[in-house]
């Protein structure tokens, strides 16, 4: 019904042109024209559908989320939809997914998930959108944050024997993490890590370092202010050595320090090797014994050189002080019993007719002359200076025992020294071999001594 009111309103516009003329043949031509056009239209090219697949979608506006302190999460992700079109078929069949316009529209979306509604347009006017196969996009927006995070380095292996690493320092101590909050906040720490394996001195370099969690895996997707830190690592040598007590002050008078030790006797010290390499010892702060008459313990502190501890000296050093009495003690010897060593062979003295007494005093603390019994004293003369006549030899003692003063009273005898007469084999004297001269010509055995039998002689009132 629509075609034939086409004709005639056709034919009415004809009866008034100059077309009129001839007006069956002409009319009848255009019905024919029009009616070959409908049906070419028709059924040669007609309308279709067609699915257009994987037309990307065009993400808008990233720019503006920046500047307003947001991110796209996923920013490398491309949106893909489906669209259907329709049109003549020669049109739809060249159609492309180039002819198909989506857009998706970022500005005024927040912190979250956003569904974004696609705006699809056709760019060839052949072609007519149908329908797609989803009408927005699910789209993640985050916060851009900057936050400093804190340093932690791991130090692998161990120092070289005998020495042992001091405190770390590296710069700086935190480094500023930026991007998305929700991955900003899985960072933990800022992780490096470098050996120290036989390590014996200090350590001074850079080491790489990263983002991770608290499992310290990597987190990706965040940028550091830097990726490296500056690390300091001193590394000291440790030694063992003695430690010595010391005094200072004077007991009371008639007292006398007679032994000073300490608890422990030796200390580890450390300290860089050039300032410990040189130290045979370490000694204590000086304990005050002024006016002191009894022995004690004192704690003490150690006199330790600058740059150089003690970190293992858990209580302080005790120092035990000893200190006794001085006294005197003295010990009677008759001058018959005093043998002359290293006489003269040939000689002989008078000392066997000798009368009186020699006082040995010894003077020292309690402890030492405890030690000492009057048979430990030795007292003798040596006779290789003695020449024949009238001598003052000096009275010499020998003990086992040191003590600080021996003072013998007198100090020297007068000997008569003679030759010893030679005796006749058939009529040996029976008087004990006395000489007119009231010398001695044969001394008993514990009285007059061949030389070199003693050594170490000790004057009698020596120390």
């Amino acid at each position: 019904m629509k075609n034939w009111r086409i004709v005639r309103k056709m034919r009415i516009w004809l009866d008034r042109s100059r077309l009129s003329h001839n007006t069956s043949q002409k009319l009848i031509s255009l019905i024919f024209a029009i009616l070959l056009w409908f049906f070419v239209m028709d059924q040669v090219n007609p309308e279709m559908t067609r699915d257009l697949e994987n037309v990307r979608v065009q993400v808008l506006n990233k720019t503006e989320l920046t500047q307003n302190g947001l991110i796209l999460m996923e920013p490398q992700r491309d949106y893909f939809v489906d669209i259907k079109v329709s049109g003549r078929r020669n049109d739809v069949l060249a159609a492309s997914n180039t002819d198909v316009m989506v857009i998706a529209d970022l500005a005024g979306y927040g912190k979250g998930t956003n569904s974004v509604p696609l705006d699809i347009k056709s760019v060839n006017s052949s072609i007519v959108i149908e329908d797609a196969s989803q009408k927005d996009i699910k789209v993640i927006l985050d916060r851009i944050v900057e936050v400093q995070k804190p340093i932690h380095l791991e130090l692998l292996g161990e120092t070289a024997t005998g020495y042992v690493r001091g405190e770390l320092g590296y710069t700086p101590q935190d480094i500023f993490v930026k991007g998305p909050e929700s991955i900003v906040n899985r960072v933990a720490m800022i992780y490096g890590e470098t050996s120290i394996e036989a390590l014996n001195s200090t350590l001074s370099m850079e080491v790489p370092v990263r983002a991770v969690d608290m499992d310290k895996e990597p987190v990706h997707g965040i940028t550091m202010a830097r990726d490296y830190i500056r690390i300091d690592l001193p590394v000291f040598k440790l030694r063992t050595i003695s430690l010595e007590p010391r005094v200072s002050g004077q007991v009371e008078p008639g007292y006398e320090v007679v032994k000073k030790s300490v608890n422990p006797a030796a200390v580890t010290i450390k300290g860089f090797p050039e300032h410990i390499d040189g130290i045979n010892r370490i000694y204590t702060r000086p304990v005050d014994v002024t006016g002191l008459k009894r022995s004690g313990t004192y704690e003490v502190v150690l006199d330790l050189p600058e740059n150089v501890s003690a970190p293992y000296l858990k209580t302080p050093p005790l120092v035990d002080i000893k200190v006794e009495a001085v006294e005197s003690r003295v010990y009677q010897f008759d001058i018959q019993e005093i043998p002359i060593v290293n006489l003269t062979e040939g000689y002989s003295s008078n000392i066997a007719e000798l009368t009186g007494t020699i006082d040995v005093t010894l003077k020292d603390v309690t402890s030492v002359l405890d030690d000492v019994q009057k048979q430990d004293i030795e007292l003798y003369i040596d006779g290789a200076s003695l020449v024949l006549g009238t001598g003052t030899p000096e009275i010499m003692t020998r003990m086992g025992t040191v003590v600080k003063q021996v003072t013998i009273v007198p100090q020297t005898i007068e000997l008569i020294v003679v030759e010893k007469e030679i005796e006749s084999p058939q009529s040996p004297p029976e008087d004990g071999g006395q000489d007119p001269t009231g010398g001695q010509a044969s001394p008993p055995a514990d009285q007059t001594q061949e030389p070199g039998n003693l050594e170490n002689p000790t004057p009698g009132n020596g120390e």
